[in-house]
């Protein structure tokens, strides 16, 4: 099963707390992470796969 961020992801770059989350873990800012998620959509692993592109 994928894991994926919150389904607001779509529409506002996901939820804070998430975005945080990813953002610490990836060693990127948040709006890097928005981005990603609103290029990439919801998947966790497609996020990281684009945050890892840049």
């Amino acid at each position: 099963m994928t894991k994926r961020l919150p389904a607001s992801a779509d529409s506002d770059g996901g939820q804070d707390h998430e975005v945080r989350y990813e953002a610490k873990k990836e060693g990127v800012s948040k709006e890097s992470v928005r981005k990603a998620v609103k290029s990439a959509g919801n998947s966790r692993k497609k996020v990281e796969a684009e945050i890892s592109r840049h």
